[in-house]
């Protein structure tokens, strides 16, 4: 029942621009893209995150939602039921509480003479007691958005027509939504989607003037609220079910809503009278934070002696001499391009450069950057130009191009896809960094230091619905050589309500490797060590690279690691290997451990599709609490680095032995800090959610990852931008 955010993700995203698109296309107070209750097909663009919160009598929601890409949008609620107690303990005041997962898909995109067409499942991950489905039309004119559809289960109440699914004999007549009683969560409900004898007719209209950041919703509600889990609550002298009066009454099926989107900002704000009785209020924020960034359009250098415009330098000394090759890396410097090595062949006819660099996650940005330096620097007699990125000390990819091509870049003759099509790629260059002209311009030991603020979370629990704690973690990353670092991260408190926490015997039949949260929250004090951990990558052979990493890996586990990874460079595929030995930290996560040890490891296949930047992950073997599975994992990787993604794990514990949620499950968000700072690349902000934070199928934090060194310099990723 936790979720750790690394950011105060709020804060940061209220200093974002908006998307550019039609106010109607936000968050409806539930989280997913709606008008008020009914959803409609039209959808923020991919890359957008979506945090909010709704006051719905008797629903309180506190919503995370993402669209990874512009046909899909997930999201996971909290949803407080606050005319119904957490339990029967008549010391505990807690409204029950109710999570879930929803997921909604464009079909159709909309045309110049049809429109977008959407289907979508509501609480389908979670316990059911909010499971709906719909598929809906929306078609836009100017400035006003017409929506239609069907909705089933709560959607479907009103019973307006006869389920076509049913008829067709596609789907089964009887569906029973779930009593609070009943739901036990974990494991999706399939046979019940899109079931039942009726469904009823949704339908919308928004008028949502381009130019005003305000917009107004009406919408015909499927719902008729006889099937709401308020109405029910378990008696557990009984063992059954209890009745009550305080029904959800719908006095009219017609629902007004307004939204105000505050100008070029990303938060905005909605009230909306629905059941023809009550009124509701909406808060989120909805920054798009992934884009597809456009290559480098703006390089301010002259890119050969012969393109010449006012204010070109004229005094830039070839890299051929050694004073002439410092301007150079000092011109690469500015440019936030950090030259390693430089070599210039006893040929004089290949000129090639090691850098790391805070320009671009993708590497043909950096080659255009870096070009237009060094065509105005480059000897007549050299031919081609070579870029080597590094990152964690491993030669990652090697871009080569020869001068024609740069300069026909450069004057703008050339397409990207014809630069693309021009350019060499390799695993590694002809000549090693140890054997370069200048093997070492970097100096080491090297440092980076930094501050990152932090949330820690205790969600829906039995002590109160939001307990958490506002951190600093001040950070400091040391590097040795070009392959060894060591990184060191503390956490100070700021400000928490975490005395409201008690602590609790676990009641996990499985060693308790993570569901001690509260033990660690409450007993860490206000300062404690997050991460103290060395870290080795060397390249073994072509396409191989290893890890050796030691030390305290995250706030519950400490010990040693070794991976070895396969990326052949142009293949989609990858392959690693991870083996771990490690043990449990003590509650004030200091340097002392517990005596849990334990050994794991996972064979581990990545696989980046040609759709979007998706990557697909499986590994399988061995977690902390000794559990034998698999996990998959499904992430969009955007080009400004930002990751949205989910994952699955399911073991050899049973659903009974794993405790409710029956498998281990949730959503994550990365973000680089370039993407609210540009030019710097110094750590990011990362947040991962689990509805509950159980036992089976946990993996540990285990060093700097391979595949996150290296994976995305891929050779069909850079061909088919």
């Amino acid at each position: 029942m936790s979720y750790r955010c690394m950011s105060a993700l709020l804060l940061m995203s209220s200093s974002l621009l908006a998307h550019a698109q039609s106010q109607a296309v936000v968050h409806g107070p539930s989280g997913y893209p709606a008008l008020i209750t009914v959803p409609t097909a039209q959808m923020p663009p991919s890359g957008t995150v979506g945090v909010g919160f709704s006051a719905a009598p008797p629903y309180n929601t506190l919503y995370l939602s993402g669209q990874p890409t512009d046909w899909l949008h997930f999201g996971a609620r909290y949803i407080a039921i606050t005319n119904r107690r957490y339990d029967d303990d008549p010391g505990n005041d807690q409204s029950f509480k109710d999570k879930s997962f929803d997921v909604v898909v464009r079909l159709i995109e909309e045309g110049p003479w049809w429109p977008a067409v959407a289907a979508g499942l509501n609480d389908f991950g979670g316990t059911g007691l909010f499971s709906s489905e719909f598929l809906v039309a929306t078609r836009r004119f100017d400035d006003w958005s017409f929506t239609l559809g069907l909705g089933f289960g709560r959607f479907g109440t009103q019973g307006d027509v006869r389920n076509p699914f049913a008829a067709l004999g596609l789907r089964n007549e009887e569906r029973r939504l779930l009593a609070p009683a009943e739901a036990q969560g974990g494991v999706p409900g399939v046979d019940g989607w899109f079931a039942g004898r009726n469904a009823s007719v949704i339908a919308g209209i928004e008028w949502a003037p381009r130019y005003l950041p305000w917009s107004f919703q009406v919408e015909l509600d499927g719902n008729d609220y006889s099937a709401e889990p308020a109405e029910l609550r378990l008696s557990r002298q009984g063992g059954g079910l209890e009745s009550f009066d305080d029904r959800i009454e719908q006095r009219s099926r017609i629902n007004f809503g307004f939204r105000y989107k505050l100008p070029g900002r990303s938060w905005f704000a909605g009230i909306a009278y629905v059941r023809g009785e009550t009124l509701i209020g909406h808060i989120g924020v909805a920054p798009r934070l992934g884009r597809n960034r456009s290559p480098v359009q703006e390089h301010g250098q002259p890119a050969g002696r012969h393109l010449a415009w006012e204010g070109q330098r004229t005094d830039l000394r070839d890299v051929a001499s050694a004073d002439g090759m410092r301007d150079w890396v000092d011109a690469l410097d500015r440019r936030g391009i950090y030259a390693h090595a430089v070599d210039l062949d006893e040929s004089r006819s290949t000129l090639t450069l090691w850098e790391s660099n805070t320009v671009s996650d993708q590497s043909l940005d950096v080659l255009r950057t870096a070009s237009r330096e060094t065509l105005a620097r480059m000897p007549e007699d050299v031919e081609r130009f070579q870029l080597v990125e590094v990152n964690g000390g491993l030669d990652a990819i090697t871009l080569s191009v020869n001068r024609e091509t740069m300069d026909a870049e450069a004057r703008g003759d050339v397409s990207l896809d014809e630069l693309r099509a021009a350019v060499g790629i390799a695993s590694l260059p002809a000549k090693s960094r140890a054997q370069a002209q200048y093997p070492d311009l970097l100096d080491y030991p090297s440092w980076a230091y930094g501050i990152h603020p932090a949330l820690r979370t205790n969600i829906g629990g039995l002590d109160g619905f939001l307990i958490g704690q506002l951190q600093a973690k001040p950070f400091v990353t040391l590097q040795f050589s070009p392959r060894l670092s060591m990184s060191t991260v503390l956490a100070v408190n700021i400000l928490d309500n975490l005395d409201k926490l008690e602590q609790r015997d676990s009641s996990t039949r499985l060693p308790p490797v993570r569901s001690r949260l509260e033990t660690y929250q409450t007993t860490s004090e206000d300062f404690y060590l997050d991460q103290w951990e060395l870290n080795y990558l060397f390249p073994i052979a072509r396409d191989w690279f290893g890890r050796v990493s030691g030390g305290i890996f995250e706030e519950m586990f400490g010990g040693v690691a070794g991976e070895v990874l396969y990326r052949p460079l142009h293949s989609r595929f990858a392959i690693g290997l991870d083996v771990n030995y490690v043990n449990q930290r003590d509650f004030d996560q200091r340097l002392d451990f517990l005596d849990y040890e334990v050994a794991t490891g996972h064979l581990t296949a990545y696989y980046r599709t040609p759709i979007e930047g998706v990557i697909l992950t499986l590994s399988a073997g061995r977690y902390l609490a000794r559990d034998w599975g698999a996990t998959l994992d499904v992430a969009r990787e955007f080009r400004n680095g930002v990751v949205l993604g989910a994952f699955a794990t399911k073991t050899n514990v049973s659903a009974e032995d794993f405790g409710e949620g029956s498998f281990d499950k949730g959503i994550y968000l990365r973000i680089p800090m370039s993407v609210f700072y540009p030019g710097v690349d110094k750590g990011g902000a990362s947040f991962s959610y689990r509805f509950l934070t159980r036992d089976g199928g946990q993996k540990v934090g285990n060093g700097r990852s391979l595949y996150g060194a290296v994976g995305h310099f891929n050779a069909e990723q850079i061909l088919e931008e």
